[in-house]
């Protein structure tokens, strides 16, 4: 992708979200691996505030949040209104990705909101 166009890839729509936020949505772990490859920010939130591993956690697809952990100097403890992917996790009773948050150092010592 030229330089000129990638800013388009973090560019929030009219509905609040990027393509980033939508494939992850759509659950096409594909297309989430090519957007991260081609420069799409893992830590650009929507307008509602939820981080892309948030919405992977919320919508319970480790695969997706397995990607996301994987990604260069990614910040497990990225923290919204919504707390830490590792709050919405264990809210949604969602042991897999509890495991998967844990043993990528999600913090137990950050307060839910």
């Amino acid at each position: 992708m030229k330089k000129k166009y990638q800013y388009l890839l973090n560019e929030i729509g009219d509905c609040g979200r990027n393509a980033l936020h939508w494939a992850i949505h759509i659950n096409h772990i594909d297309i989430v691996s090519f957007l991260l490859i081609k420069g799409a920010s893992a830590t650009k939130l929507t307008i509602d505030n939820y981080s892309p591993l948030q919405l992977a956690v919320q919508h319970h697809y480790s695969a997706i949040v397995t990607l996301l952990l994987q990604q260069p100097n990614f910040n497990v403890n990225q923290t919204t209104k919504h707390g830490t992917a590792l709050h919405l996790a264990v809210r949604n009773e969602d042991m897999k990705c509890i495991e998967l948050l844990l043993q990528n150092d999600a913090s137990l010592d950050i307060p839910d909101s």
